[in-house]
């Protein structure tokens, strides 16, 4: 059994990882709304490669932060090889280990967040778009 300051503390970083997820997936839409605007010629290959990377890697941290600590909390660890493959394999790993761990309710969790991160980018990339090109580059 955890003592309750340590409980907190975890609490508190398991919400600090939502977050940062939330603003990584934020910056995934703020991504697409500026390439969304720009003509092709003007794109480079570099760009585009090492924003989407820099997007996944954050994601893929978030993620493993997320579910590292959420263990931690259930007092179910997850093993060193099970984190490389959350981080690696991010969409397939947090949903299983969601599943894994709060059975029915992390299935709920994950419709939840889900549907709250779809949102997040779409509004995030339409902001963007709208921002930098106006609306005509919307419709």
């Amino acid at each position: 059994m955890m003592d309750a300051t340590m409980e907190a503390k975890w609490r508190r970083q398991r919400r600090r990882a939502i977050i940062f997820l939330y603003i990584a997936f934020g910056l995934a839409g703020a991504r697409a709304g500026f390439l969304a605007g720009l003509p092709e010629s003007r794109l480079s290959v570099g760009l585009v490669a090492r924003t989407y990377l820099l997007v996944a890697l954050l994601c893929s941290l978030g993620s493993m932060w997320f579910c590292t600590l959420d263990s931690r909390l259930l007092g179910k660890p997850i093993i060193q090889l099970a984190k490389l493959g959350i981080f690696l394999l991010w969409p397939v790993g947090v949903p299983a280990y969601l599943l894994w761990a709060r059975r029915l309710r992390g299935l709920g969790l994950l419709l939840l967040h889900g549907c709250v991160v779809c949102l997040t980018v779409l509004a995030t990339a339409i902001v963007t778009a709208s921002l930098l090109y106006g609306f005509d580059v919307l419709f």
